[in-house]
């Protein structure tokens, strides 16, 4: 289960670096894609599967996830003026506690209701259906977020970043 933090560990200070040479948009859908199909893959593992298939998953998500918050992360707080950074800090770390919490909730809720349905329908692996089908549903939610990362506009300066950046703050 280590797989996806040391991948994430590794992996975002690296993309936050190159974010600032290329830019953020395309490592964020390339992270976004990463993820979709990490998700994708989670959901055809089966009972035969053994740690290596599952850390394998886990560090593609890693990597997606590394891909995609660090540039992120610099999109958005690059597009404040830098008297709200810390506004902006709390709102961004806030956003992404409640869509952790809402994701949490959302995978436990669909693994519970198909749990029940497969094992009505006489499944004796109604447990990993379930869990099956928590992950197809996440790789939608995340194919629909890659959709958004594609086509998003770049956040436009606000007037207060102009400012700064002319009397040189």
């Amino acid at each position: 289960m280590t797989a996806f933090p040391l991948t994430v560990l590794v992996v975002a200070p690296l993309a936050g670096a190159l974010s600032d040479k290329i830019g953020q948009r395309g490592l964020a859908f390339l992270g976004s894609l990463l993820c979709t199909f990490a998700a994708w893959a989670l959901a055809g593992l089966n009972q035969q599967a053994a740690p290596p298939d599952v850390a394998w998953r886990l560090s593609v998500f890693g990597l997606g996830t590394g891909f995609f918050q660090s540039p992120n992360n610099s999109a958005v707080m690059g597009a404040v003026p830098k008297f709200r950074l810390g506004i902006a800090g709390g709102v961004l770390a806030t956003t992404r506690n409640v869509g952790m919490v809402l994701g949490i909730a959302l995978g436990g809720a669909v693994l519970a209701v198909r749990q029940a349905a497969h094992w009505q329908a006489g499944r004796t692996d109604a447990f990993l259906a379930g869990l099956q089908d928590a992950y197809l549903v996440a790789a939608l939610l995340s194919l629909a977020g890659t959709l958004v990362c594609w086509l998003a506009r770049p956040a436009r300066q606000s007037e207060g970043q102009v400012q700064n950046r002319r009397i040189g703050a």
